[in-house]
């Protein structure tokens, strides 16, 4: 993901339905945002995570990475 071109950049982080901590960097470039959003959990069950979103609102890149870190979390089975 080339990152040398944007115009603003923010993390933001928030706690999950599941309370997992969620950390999202938000890139904004002239037409479009990129997100990169990790769960990575330092506790059992183990969880190293991260999922990528683009969109032309920073709304939609946010809800793409989320969706993206739930359908990881989902089909991934966290008792072996």
């Amino acid at each position: 993901m080339d990152t040398s071109k944007y115009i603003a950049r923010e993390v933001t982080r928030w706690i999950n339905q599941n309370g997992d901590e969620i950390e999202a960097e938000i890139f904004q470039y002239k037409n479009h945002y990129k997100v990169v959003a990790t769960i990575c959990q330092e506790f059992p069950p183990y969880k190293d995570l991260i999922a990528y979103g683009k969109d032309q609102t920073k709304f939609g890149a946010l809800f793409k990475a989320e969706m993206g870190l739930q359908m990881q979390d989902y089909y991934t089975d966290w008792d072996c």
